[in-house]
């Protein structure tokens, strides 16, 4: 490089795809030589500059005017002892105050002499924008973690009732029975269905039979502790899974639900409808899989209905 090279733009020995990279970058670049006469800027330091870089190469900051027309923020200079150095300052740049990471480092000959010295700069955000930037990430972001705890709530629970679906009812008993293998606990299950369900929706139609849905549900959570699984098995069947629980509690669980849905006051369009349910109780053995539990429950289920309904079998 020399103080007679008057061109703005890196010469095509270079290669175009250089002269790319430096016109088209994002931040500012420019070089000087030793006597601080520009020997290149690329078109975001000249914008910078309000001017073009036809105006500045060749020409030192004093010929420069108005002013100067390089920000001093901006001026490669020459760095000390040849060294490079970073530095973040503030300054006017096209009529705004901005603050700019400066990067000067030097261009040096095949002998080791300094020819040059390169600037790179780059606009740094001012505190408030910084913190509504944040405030807007933060903010979307619980929007998008809002969104996905809505669509895995959707993925798991059962629309009508708000009870686990079948889906995740059968993820959880995987889960129970694993734990329970490891660490010898007992784990129950109850097999909860609606006696003369069918009744319910021919006498008061089919709205009421899915508020009696919904009313059940929420009756059997509220009993329910909160380690113990309710989900909606099918129909007007529910199952719980209840981990940590021996036959004989889940029995004494399964009749505390019974005896408080007989005394819940159902209501559909003004008339109270009577309800009550049969219950299955079973527990685990070291020779089931999760269909086993379920089928053990569900006969205790079916003998309880053949015997009178409105009981616990287990």
């Amino acid at each position: 490089m020399s103080g007679e090279h008057s061109t703005s733009r890196v010469g095509a020995a270079d290669g175009p795809l250089l002269q790319q990279l430096l016109d088209q970058a994002p931040a500012m670049i420019a070089a000087c030589d030793p006597r601080g006469v520009y020997l290149y800027v690329n078109d975001e330091f000249a914008n910078a500059c309000g001017s073009t870089p036809a105006a500045i190469v060749g020409r030192r900051d004093d010929d420069l005017t108005p002013d100067g027309m390089v920000p001093r923020l901006l001026r490669p200079g020459e760095s000390a002892a040849g060294d490079a150095n970073a530095a973040v300052g503030e300054g006017t740049i096209g009529g705004r105050r901005t603050r700019v990471l400066t990067v000067r480092y030097p261009v040096r000959s095949p002998a080791g002499d300094v020819v040059a010295t390169c600037l790179i700069a780059s606009p740094l955000a001012n505190d408030d924008e910084i913190r509504s930037s944040l405030e807007s990430a933060v903010e979307r972001n619980t929007e998008l973690l809002r969104a996905l705890d809505q669509m895995e709530r959707l993925a798991y629970t059962d629309r009508l009732t708000g009870a686990w679906n079948r889906r995740h009812l059968d993820d959880a008993a995987v889960i129970e029975m694993s734990r329970a293998e490891r660490h010898g606990f007992p784990v129950s299950v109850l097999m909860l269905d609606i006696d003369h369900f069918k009744k319910i929706n021919d006498t008061y139609g089919h709205l009421a039979g899915d508020s009696v849905l919904r009313g059940l549900a929420t009756i059997l959570q509220k009993r329910l502790r909160p380690n113990d699984r309710l989900g909606r098995y099918g129909g007007e069947e529910f199952c719980a899974i209840l981990p940590e629980t021996a036959l004989a509690n889940a029995a004494k669980i399964g009749e505390e639900l019974r005896a408080l849905v007989e005394a819940h006051a159902f209501v559909a369009d003004d008339k109270r409808i009577n309800v009550t349910i049969s219950i299955g109780a079973g527990c685990l053995d070291d020779s089931m899989d999760i269909a086993g539990l379920y089928r053990r429950a569900d006969e205790m289920l079916y003998q309880a209905k053949r015997t009178g309904r409105n009981k616990v079998c287990h």
